[in-house]
């Protein structure tokens, strides 16, 4: 009687350590959690980590680059983006579509517009506004005169030279050749 005694005790120690050999196995090696998952602290991944739903009520850090691998790359928020350092695109569409309403630059300061000498009455004196830093080749340019001589009026402005804006001047012809002097116009140009 002894003897089966000894038997079943050695068969319960056998047993009982193989079941806890299994059930730590069986924990350690889980790669799915079925159930929502609740923390109060700090919670950290190591390695990997794939989801196809994210969500919160307060903020997502990303301490690097936060991407996406959706079928059209898009990332959409609902509400304000704030960026708080640089941020800059290439193509950026501002209520338009990609035919009108892409943006890849926008610059802006100041020009000096020297005419050169007199524009004669009832013609258009073409004059360079130089020192316009930032625009090159091809650019919209908006300038605004700060003042002009009477009898002249501002008619147009293009960027076909880099760092200066050519204007067009205007002068009515009531008073006959006018000299403007030079000034300093504010200027925008957009690419």
């Amino acid at each position: 009687m002894e003897k089966i005694y000894k038997n079943r005790k050695l068969i319960s120690i056998t047993l009982s350590v193989f079941l806890s050999v299994f059930v730590v196995a069986a924990v350690v090696n889980a790669t799915t959690i079925g159930t929502a998952i609740t923390t109060t602290g700090l919670s950290s991944l190591n390695g990997n980590a794939s989801t196809t739903i994210l969500s919160t009520t307060g903020n997502i850090l990303v301490n690097g680059f936060a991407t996406t691998t959706g079928s059209n790359g898009n990332i959409a928020t609902q509400g304000s983006l704030t960026v708080l350092g640089s941020a800059s695109s290439t193509s950026l569409i501002v209520g338009g579509d990609s035919d009108n309403g892409t943006l890849s630059g926008l610059v802006f300061g100041t020009c000096t517009y020297t005419p050169g000498g007199a524009i004669t009455a009832s013609s258009t004196r073409v004059s360079s506004c130089t020192g316009a830093n930032g625009v090159r080749v091809g650019d919209k340019v908006f300038v605004t005169p700060r003042s002009l001589e009477n009898n002249l009026i501002f008619v147009s402005a293009s960027s076909t030279t880099g760092g200066a804006i050519s204007v067009s001047v205007y002068n009515t012809g009531v008073t006959g050749n006018i000299t403007p002097g030079s000034q300093t116009w504010y200027w925008m140009a957009v690419r």
